[in-house]
């Protein structure tokens, strides 16, 4: 029996938070593994989401990685930690995926 099983890294998340606590750390990957959630199994874009700013390099990567379009606004009324990412899937035939072995 051979094991076909074949591991990519989408996204990398090193140098992105070498100021971050654990704690801060923890709750910024949560947010985007939940939105990423959110906007995998959701059939209609656009789709909305108030983030922490400090995510914005992380859904940037993910979303060229996965063939959307991220936005990014701030609140209303703003605050600095805070922005609105707006995920638009792209048509299926422009969703190209580079991947290196």
């Amino acid at each position: 029996m051979t094991d076909d099983t074949h591991y990519q890294l989408v996204v990398s998340f090193e140098g992105l938070f070498l100021a971050a606590t654990e704690e801060r750390a923890f709750v910024l990957g949560y947010e985007v593994g939940r939105t990423v959630l959110e906007v995998e199994t959701t059939d209609t874009t656009p789709i909305e989401r108030t983030v922490h700013t400090a995510n914005q390099e992380v859904f940037r990567r993910w979303s060229a990685a996965k063939g959307y379009t991220v936005d990014f606004a701030p609140t209303d009324p703003p605050y600095d930690e805070w922005c609105v990412a707006t995920f638009t899937a792209l048509p299926r035939g422009t969703r190209l995926r580079v991947v290196t072995s």
